[in-house]
């Protein structure tokens, strides 16, 4: 379950100490999400 006072991870992703992989997944993630809605808003309306 995600910890809230972890940044929203597991236990055993700070355990393990993955917590910087994790961060950095959920940025690329992030960042290609918002590419994508840019890409999407752009698009003219009634094409």
């Amino acid at each position: 379950r995600y910890h809230e006072s972890l940044d929203n991870m597991t236990p055993v992703s700070i355990y393990y100490g993955k917590e910087k992989e994790v961060q950095s997944e959920r940025e690329k993630i992030k960042r290609e999400t918002m590419s994508l809605r840019r890409q999407q808003n752009l698009v003219p309306v009634g094409v």
